[in-house]
């Protein structure tokens, strides 16, 4: 049985027959999300540390910072960590080693990459659920060739010649054989290209979260809400209000307790880690 633990299914097995919820896990204590300044210019130190409320250049073409959404009206509003990353002077690759997962702060350990995201979904085996692929090789089966509920509002995040992408595979499937270079599949698509909501029927769960998206400049946005539990319809609908954001496409990657983003970069260490260890991850370095 594959293993989904983006939250939004709370650990839904995939069968043949489809999706099916799975006893609720036993809650996991939140731990302390950090953001440790380590240099003069850094994020001043302050009794709750925080990201800066508008976009914090970290490095030539690429940026930090933090945003608020209001969710549910009985509820705080929820707490998003963006890194926006001009793809022209960064690369992009998904890492993927089923035989060692790791939390996310140890893939950026074993990396010393300067931005790393949790990547797709995975099985109780620690393979692949959904495509993915990694410098070229291709691992496991699209998610639009498999025919059982939820998998139609899928999507995928690619990136061939350098340049990245951002799909709904509904609207345009994998073709086997494509070239890709660096591939992750996710569900659902929030937005679609040009920035369109996406309708779709989940369960309405709340959850950690992270997505990534591409705006409508041709820069990626990793998006984390590495504390706040939201639904997939909350995180959408901030998406596709949030105007200052100019998303063109957004896709969901894996969530819950395998939601994570570290970043250090240019004097600054954002560190946002995941409860579990994942078997993918999407690493951005500088590119040459």
């Amino acid at each position: 049985m594959h293993r989904i633990l983006a939250g939004m299914l709370l650990g839904g097995a995939l069968g043949c027959g489809g999706l099916s919820p799975a006893p609720t896990p036993t809650p996991t204590p939140m731990p302390t999300a950090t953001v440790t300044p380590v240099a003069a210019t850094a994020i001043p130190l302050t009794p709750t540390p925080t990201l800066p409320a508008t976009w914090q250049e970290v490095l030539p073409g690429m940026a930090l910072r933090a945003m608020t959404f209001d969710v549910r009206p009985d509820a705080p509003p929820a707490e998003a960590v963006l890194a926006r990353i001009d793809p022209a002077r960064y690369s992009f690759r998904i890492i993927y080693d089923p035989d060692n997962p790791s939390t996310v702060s140890e893939w950026q350990a074993r990396t010393q990459a300067l931005v790393i995201v949790n990547a797709g979904f995975f099985q109780a085996d620690f393979q692949t659920a959904g495509l993915l692929a990694a410098d070229g090789e291709v691992f496991g089966v699209s998610f639009d060739q498999i025919d059982a509920q939820y998998y139609g509002f899928g999507g995928m995040f690619s990136v061939t010649g350098g340049r990245p992408d951002l799909r709904m595979l509904g609207a345009a499937p994998y073709q086997p054989g494509e070239p890709l270079d660096q591939a992750v599949q996710g569900l659902p698509m929030l937005l679609r290209e040009g920035g369109v909501p996406v309708s779709f029927d989940l369960p309405d769960r709340t959850a950690r979260r992270t997505v990534v998206s591409i705006d409508a400049a041709g820069a990626v946005l990793l998006i984390s809400v590495p504390w706040s539990m939201v639904s997939l319809y909350e995180l959408r609908d901030w998406l596709a209000r949030e105007s200052e954001l100019e998303l063109d496409a957004a896709l969901n990657l894996d969530g819950g307790p395998s939601s994570g983003l570290i970043l250090k970069a240019g004097g600054w260490s954002a560190q946002y880690d995941s409860w579990s260890k994942v078997p993918s991850v999407l690493v951005i370095d500088s590119d040459g």
